[in-house]
């Protein structure tokens, strides 16, 4: 995935420079401003990058940002109008879908290896993620309590790997089902909402056992008896999406794509050979949490792929993630809005074109050979 396409950073920049003049979508450099949601968690690396690089004011738009803790938020400010665009999981995303006031206009960070989950837990409990049968007790009721924002992706992402988990065989559907309760403070469930800026304390002081999340789990993991480690969650693809109010795509279309080419100039920052170390660098001083370091961010850049790109699989991604959130199926394609995603690339001949993941093969393709 390094240096995919070729150049290197600046020769990208310079070429959009260059480009910027002949796009119909910029000339017109006053239009307002465009305001997103920008999260204080990682997956927003690309927002920092954007604007600390100074990459909105290349492209010419003026952004203002609204800031809040993660996905639920995010979703929240888009929907209540306070945000023009924003980033998040498959769980907000689809939650804004079902609404109707937002359409998905982008992929931005796609699992490179496999869909999986983060989780801390604390040791002596006999805890194997191998074996989720492991967080009962003898008598069938629930003896780890896993701690996770369930406004957030976390949510789905923790019950695709309960699902996958009783598709192995490991527990059983009844086993299943109270796994992925929320816990009302009986015990009667397997999941308790904790806010995601609460998350590495509620497992430290034992309020849960463990956590199902990104990088609070590499923070809890610093105190003495805690444990960190990934499981498959069996998710289709597993990654992050930008969405755009419905009202915004229609009246601010022009700088929306400037965000988009923002965003992109941030993801080529990110996958570069010679700019990588300085993104972790920057990103990791920029969250200035203890435990998440510019080694633990290097490691979560390295395990996806950064681009402003599509998926040929993101609506079954969504679906799959849809039914086990309770929602009536439907076609998410048919709610994906290719356009803009598209326009952002015109004239950026560093770029070489839309790039597609396709799951066919676990990578980023051009999407001409993506077959699209």
């Amino acid at each position: 995935m390094m240096n995919r396409k070729g150049l290197a950073l600046i020769a990208s920049v310079m070429l959009i420079v260059a480009g910027i003049a002949a796009l119909e979508l910029t000339r017109d450099r006053g239009g307002g401003d465009i305001s997103v949601a920008v999260g204080t968690k990682n997956c927003y690396e690309p927002m920092w990058i954007a604007d600390q690089m100074g990459y909105y004011d290349l492209v010419g738009v003026s952004v203002k940002a609204n800031y809040v803790d993660g996905g639920g938020n995010a979703s929240t400010s888009v929907l209540s109008g306070t945000s023009d665009l924003t980033l998040v999981g498959a769980d907000p995303a689809i939650r804004m879908l079902e609404s109707g006031k937002a359409v998905l206009v982008a992929a931005i960070e796609i699992a490179s290896a496999g869909a999986s989950q983060d989780f801390a837990y604390r040791e002596g409990l006999g805890i194997d993620l191998n074996d989720a049968s492991t967080l009962l007790n003898p008598d069938g009721t629930v003896r780890v309590v896993c701690g996770l924002d369930t406004t957030t992706g976390y949510y789905s992402g923790y019950m695709s790997y309960l699902k996958s988990q009783w598709d192995a065989g490991n527990i059983t559907e009844e086993e299943f089902e109270l796994l992925r309760t929320v816990d009302d403070g009986s015990n009667g469930g397997g999941i308790r909402h904790i806010d995601f800026v609460n998350q590495a304390a509620s497992l430290v002081d034992g309020r849960v056992q463990m956590l199902c999340s990104g990088n609070t789990v590499a923070v809890a993991a610093e105190h003495d008896g805690i444990v960190s480690a990934s499981a498959p969650s069996g998710s289709v693809v597993g990654g992050c999406y930008i969405l755009a109010s419905t009202e915004a795509y229609h009246s601010n279309y022009g700088n929306l794509v400037k965000v988009l080419k923002a965003l992109d100039l941030a993801c080529q920052y990110i996958q570069g050979e010679d700019t990588r170390q300085s993104a972790a660098e920057f990103c990791a001083s920029y969250y200035g949490a203890s435990g998440w370091t510019a080694e633990t961010q290097l490691g979560f850049f390295n395990g996806y792929y950064w681009d402003i790109c599509m998926s040929d699989s993101i609506a079954d991604e969504l679906g799959t993630k849809a039914r086990l959130l309770g929602y009536e199926p439907r076609d998410y394609s048919l709610l994906i809005e290719t356009g803009a995603v598209r326009d952002a690339h015109i004239g950026i001949a560093a770029y070489g074109g839309l790039w597609m993941y396709d799951s066919r093969i676990g990578t980023l393709v051009p999407t001409t050979e993506a077959g699209s």
